[in-house]
């Protein structure tokens, strides 16, 4: 009987020894410069979502996601890219890979790319949005709930920036005028911005009247700093 149990764990380890021998000279080699040799290996041909996951500061991951989402967008009609950013992130973001902000905007693009390959990833994608009807050109999505209280101050500067407010009541209206003047990020953070969430949970109607169609990302915006502090509040009472 242990004669027979023993052989099993040799014929077991000959066989993981085998296995693990012959595995990398099969497995898919990707040129990241050019992106050859990724159509062998996704799985299925007419998936709708694809899921990157994700390593923090790993050079040849962000090259291999670069490679892999280009290849998406040309060969398999991808066009919108939800990113681990906050909404107001997303929407600059969106906003510059769509041209209308440029890469050297005052209003602190280069303050969320942390990497020379996202810089890379985003110069494509204004490359290949230039010129396009707006149902071809990639979009990016914010979905995470945090964002710095930079990346809120600049977004709120920039969706005012050359809003009309007069549909609003005086005192909206002033406080939007005030958001959109700050040029000190602490009174924004101190003053305004509390005034702001202040408006969206007891009268959002006035936002809708000042904003019209744009008020909808004011709204997020706010609801996501909401949630993200009262997320930093438990962690620091846990």
């Amino acid at each position: 009987m242990q004669k027979r149990v023993l052989a099993g764990v040799v014929l077991l380890a000959v066989l993981l020894a085998l296995i693990f021998a012959f595995y990398p000279g099969n497995s898919q080699v990707i040129d990241l410069a050019t992106g050859a040799g990724i159509s062998k290996m996704l799985r299925y041909e007419n998936a709708q979502v694809y899921l990157f996951g994700e390593t923090h500061r790993c050079t040849e991951y962000q090259q291999f996601r670069n490679a892999l989402f280009q290849y998406l967008v040309e060969k398999k009609g991808v066009r919108v890219l939800l990113m681990e950013h906050g909404y107001a992130s997303g929407f600059l973001e969106n906003e510059t890979v769509q041209n209308r902000l440029s890469f050297a905007d005052e209003y602190g693009y280069d303050q969320f790319i942390v990497s020379k390959e996202d810089y890379e990833l985003f110069r494509w994608m204004s490359e290949f949005n230039q010129n396009r009807p707006e149902r071809d050109k990639i979009s990016i999505v914010g979905i995470d709930i945090t964002d710095s209280i930079g990346m809120v101050y600049a977004f709120c500067r920039y969706l005012l920036r050359d809003c009309d407010f007069s549909a609003a009541d005086t005192k909206t209206q002033m406080l939007l005028i005030s958001t959109q003047k700050c040029q000190f990020q602490q009174r924004f953070e101190n003053s305004l911005l509390p005034q702001l969430i202040e408006l969206y949970q007891t009268n959002p109607e006035q936002i809708e009247l000042a904003l019209g169609d744009q008020a909808i990302h004011l709204e997020r915006v706010l609801q996501g700093w909401q949630q993200g502090q009262e997320c930093y509040k438990l962690n620091d009472y846990q």
